[in-house]
């Protein structure tokens, strides 16, 4: 063939080619790509308020669309749907309004309350046609929820379900009922013990029941992980026995603390410095209110023990 015929036609394509590559690259890098080669940025994952990833989903429906696409998101809004329809009132949805990231600092928090540093007090705002009021669960971390208590119980219900299907092959449908009952006597009692405890430390009237019920549900977090130990190795379940018995007690004697020294500042703040603080605006433990948080704490070994050595 001669120099100016089929070879030098043949070059061009290729150049082309690498030029149209070059700036799709670069149209990527800016978050810019066409229609045709469109390529999902972090408006479709919701923002990170926490300053982690932002490919992470961050919101109910960016989660469902990640994980089951259509359907999870129409699940979502039927859930939402669900939630407007039959807690309508709004002192009982406040307790369901919780975003992705808070759960995961939430569980972090309840697993490892050792590590958590600062202020456990809750954040308030003021509201002009309601007055000063807490933050709703979404805005602070150490709001009760009831979100992860119901969604803790019930994976220790099916947990149970499982170990009793899979490992001893025993199971009925009886047993959904049956772990269900003993779950909430637990939940309960556990429930009625706080509240005792609690008006025995003058401080009944800081926290509603609703909040009680959020704070002794948090066990099943700590439950369900104990189990899914013990069904992958016998001494795991003991080793997490141990650990989530210390994890409850610290997170239950914070809280009870945070409630009584709430109760004892809003005294004070009626009373002009009354009891419960002393001359350097400190919150004066008496010996009968350290007794009963250590009767708190120490509750927890046996009730970790009964829903984890049960099963």
């Amino acid at each position: 063939m001669s120099g100016g015929g089929w070879p030098p036609a043949a070059e061009n394509p290729p150049v082309m080619h690498q030029q149209q590559q070059q700036q799709n690259f670069q149209h990527y890098q800016h978050g810019q790509m066409s229609p045709g080669n469109h390529v999902p940025t972090n408006q479709h994952w919701g923002n990170n308020s926490v300053g982690e990833n932002t490919f992470f989903p961050t919101s109910p429906n960016s989660l469902a669309r990640a994980g089951l696409g259509a359907y999870g998101e129409k699940l979502v809004s039927s859930g939402s749907n669900f939630m407007q329809r039959y807690f309508t009132s709004e002192g009982i949805r406040v307790y369901f309004d919780v975003t992705e990231t808070y759960c995961f600092h939430k569980i972090r928090l309840v697993l490892c309350p050792f590590l958590a540093r600062g202020s456990w007090a809750r954040v308030s705002e003021n509201v002009h046609s309601v007055g000063t009021r807490y933050k709703p669960p979404r805005s602070d971390v150490h709001a009760p929820d009831l979100f992860i208590p119901f969604c803790s119980y019930w994976t220790y219900v099916l947990l149970s379900c499982f170990r009793q299907s899979f490992i001893f092959s025993n199971f009925t449908p009886d047993s959904v009922a049956k772990h269900a009952w003993w779950a909430s006597l637990a939940w309960f009692c556990h429930w009625l013990f706080l509240v005792i405890s609690l008006r025995s430390c003058g401080a009944g009237n800081t926290a509603s029941s609703l909040d009680i019920l959020s704070y002794t549900g948090y066990t099943f977090l700590l439950a369900s992980c104990g189990l899914f130990a013990k069904s992958i190795k016998g001494w795991f379940g003991w080793t997490s026995i141990a650990w989530g018995s210390l994890a409850s007690s610290i997170f239950i004697v914070k809280t009870m603390k945070r409630i009584t020294f709430s109760e004892a500042r809003n005294r004070a703040s009626q009373n002009n410095g009354g009891s419960g603080y002393n001359s350097t605006g400190g919150y004066s433990q008496s010996k009968g209110t350290n007794y009963v948080f250590l009767v708190a704490a120490c509750v927890q070994f046996p009730l970790q023990l009964f829903l984890i050595s049960r099963m």
